[in-house]
C-alpha cells in the first residue's frame, strides 16, 4: 500500500497478486479484543486477513506476524478511521493490491470515558466518525468491488 495515510506496518511483502480462489478480509480494530478474535477466526477459514490497526500499531502488526507464523497469510495496515481521506485511501489501495474484500467486519471503536456533557464538539466527531460514519464510508468505497459472496459483519 503506498499512500501516505496507510502503511504497511510488517516487512512481508505483497506476493505479486492474488489468485481468484484466495479469500481477502479487512478488519478495522484488529488491533483489539474483538477485532483481534475476528481477524483469527477469518485467518482460520483460509482469508488473507488485512489487520488494520491505527492507535494500536504494534498490537496489529504483532497480531499479522503471529497469524503469519501459524501459516495464514496476513498483513498489517494503518488507517484513521476517523478520517474519510484516510479510509479512503486504504479503501483506494486495499482495491489496488488485491483487486477485492471477501469479508469486511467493522471492528473498531472509540469511546469517550466521562459525561456526555463534558465532550468536545472534536470528541463527539471523532467518537461518531469511527464509530458510525466509517461503516458508511468503508462499505460504500470497497462495495464496489465486492464479490457475490462478500460478507459484511459490524
Amino acid at each position: 500500500m503506498t499512500a501516505d495515510s496507510v502503511k504497511p506496518i510488517s516487512n512481508r511483502e505483497n506476493h505479486g497478486g492474488f489468485a481468484y480462489e484466495e479469500k481477502i478480509a479487512l478488519v478495522t480494530g484488529a488491533s483489539g479484543g474483538i477485532g483481534g478474535a475476528c481477524a483469527e477466526k477469518l485467518a482460520r477459514e483460509g482469508y488473507t486477513v488485512l489487520v488494520h490497526g491505527c492507535r494500536g500499531l504494534r498490537q496489529a502488526e504483532a497480531l499479522a506476524d503471529r497469524l503469519c507464523a501459524e501459516g495464514h497469510d496476513a498483513h498489517a495496515v494503518f488507517c484513521d478511521l476517523a478520517d474519510s481521506e484516510s479510509v479512503q485511501a486504504m479503501c483506494r489501495d486495499v482495491l489496488a493490491l488485491y483487486h477485492r474484500v471477501d469479508a469486511l467486519a467493522l471492528c473498531a471503536g472509540i469511546s469517550h470515558t466521562g459525561l456526555l456533557c463534558d465532550m468536545t464538539d472534536a470528541q463527539w466527531r471523532a467518537v461518531m466518525d469511527v464509530n458510525v460514519s466509517d461503516m458508511f464510508t468503508s462499505s460504500a468505497r470497497l462495495r464496489r468491488a465486492w464479490s457475490p459472496e462478500t460478507r459484511v459483519r459490524l
